[in-house]
């Protein structure tokens, strides 16, 4: 039997540049959840190792059911990763600040794709976040050969 797929009726975005839009959107949730990601605790990361990234899904998603705005969100969910200090260093604070002030996007919009799409937010941070480390290592790796050391394979 053949299903009949009426896209009209399903809630797909009118134009592409609303499509856009949200892809913009979700880059911006990410990179102000990348910056609660890198202000975790490692220690809490070490922790929960074996569940630590779907533990980041499901506070994402839990607390922006949880909360109105923005700004209540970013503090719930520093709350549930137990993170004192939001950013590790200016520029990440001020990147929070700008989103927070509206210089990225409307802060409920932001909110509304994290609520949206809570699942996509966690994989992008993961993706960079793993990105960022094989960066390191390659780099690490590039100096030890420069100054001679014995280049041993990390597990």
């Amino acid at each position: 039997m053949m299903m009949n797929l009426d896209l009209e009726d399903e809630a797909l975005p009118d134009q592409p540049g609303e499509a856009q839009e949200e892809m913009r959107l979700l880059t911006v949730a990410s990179q102000v959840l990348s910056v609660i990601w890198k202000s975790v605790d490692p220690d809490y990361k070490a922790t929960y190792r074996a569940e630590i990234w779907r533990q980041f899904e499901e506070r994402i998603a839990t607390a922006a059911r949880m909360t109105a705005t923005l700004q209540a969100f970013l503090s719930r969910l520093c709350g549930m990763l137990q993170i004192a200090s939001l950013g590790t260093d200016e520029p990440s604070r001020a990147l929070v600040i700008d989103v927070l002030q509206g210089h990225a996007g409307n802060p409920e919009a932001l909110l509304q794709v994290i609520r949206a799409h809570p699942a996509l937010c966690a994989v992008q941070v993961r993706v960079w976040n793993d990105q960022e480390k094989a960066e390191k290592a390659v780099q690490r790796l590039d100096l030890q050969t420069a100054v001679g050391l014995s280049v041993k394979p990390t597990p």
